[in-house]
């Protein structure tokens, strides 16, 4: 089957998905350490194994795992044998397969030929995504592509590439991210915005223009467990001299923040303040213009390195 034709079958099958969906969406997380035992087993797949896509899906879909440990296993072996492919020469499924790296829909449709194989349901989304190269304030464009997949007869998101690494200065760097497998549809909204607008999987489904004005949340604000607490958030904040913006942190967590320049060079360092649960964050500026704001979060007992948790666009006039 050629290129072509397989991605007009997997597109077509999304849409067939689609006329059927059940509206029940997984919104739970799953502790990693629940699948110790899934992921060694995945992650140390014999080259035998997986020499075909069929002998792969039948090596990690074990009989005496239900439908939760075969898609770990999937997104498992995945996220630990593909690369991105930074030179964006393998869009397919099967090139992905066979030179072991690939662009977003390379992932994606692998994801759903794996999945498929091992009798799991799963489709390939399309639509526009808030990455890690995303500043508050750009426009959003419809040029990724990630997963929904049906477990238990609950629908769930999940994205390979950005679960995989990332990119910088133009290599590809394995950087494992566990926020983007089977990630709240409340959480990953902050991020990707289907261009089918059922595959947001919410109860009130928002529109492009209000996606793009949702803060920038990262996946340590999530980790974390932070809530900003101000009225109507948005990743743009207008300011005259000075601003302020206030979290709720749980016990035990703490921020760092720098405010930087369009080009992303380093200003200086806000004034950050805690009292109880809220956590305030201010910083007066001397000339009006456009500035980032970017923040950090993590356990402030050293033990855990903070995870980028937020980027906003300060606009000082």
């Amino acid at each position: 089957m050629g290129p072509l034709l397989l991605t007009s079958c997997l597109m077509s099958h999304q849409y067939r998905i689609i006329r059927n969906l059940d509206a029940q969406a997984g919104n739970r997380r799953f502790d990693p350490a629940l699948f110790k035992a899934v992921d060694e087993y995945a992650m140390n797949a014999p080259e035998a194994a997986a020499a075909t896509m069929e002998s792969l899906a039948a090596y990690l879909a074990r009989p005496e795992w239900g439908e939760l440990e075969r898609v770990r296993a999937l997104w498992r072996w995945i996220t630990s044998h593909i690369d991105y492919d930074a030179a964006k020469r393998n869009y397919y499924a099967p090139e992905t397969f066979r030179d072991r790296k690939g662009t977003c829909q390379g992932y994606a449709e692998l994801f759903v030929l794996l999945a498929r194989s091992a009798g799991i349901t799963a489709v390939e989304i399309t639509g526009y995504c808030r990455g890690s190269g995303f500043k508050p304030g750009d426009r959003i464009r419809n040029d990724h592509a990630w997963n929904a997949v049906r477990i238990d007869s609950l629908w769930y998101l999940l994205d390979l590439t950005y679960g995989t690494g990332v990119v910088s200065d133009g290599k590809f760097i394995r950087q494992y991210q566990e926020h983007y497998f089977l990630t709240p549809p409340g959480e990953f909204i902050y991020s990707y915005l289907p261009e089918v607008p059922r595959w947001q999987l919410l109860p009130d489904r928002i529109s492009k223009m209000k996606f793009e004005k949702l803060p920038f949340y990262r996946p340590g604000y999530f980790l974390s467990g932070l809530r900003q607490i101000d009225p109507a958030p948005s990743c743009i904040i207008n300011c005259t001299g000075s601003m302020k913006i206030s979290f709720s942190a749980p016990p035990g967590i703490t921020l760092t923040a720098v405010i930087r320049t369009e080009s992303g060079k380093s200003l200086f360092k806000p004034i950050i303040d805690r009292k109880g649960e809220v956590i305030g964050i201010s910083a007066d500026f001397r000339e009006p213009g456009d500035y980032y704001l970017v923040g950090w979060a993590g356990p402030d007992s050293g033990k855990g390195k903070q995870s980028w948790a937020f980027s906003y666009l300060v606009k000082n006039r």
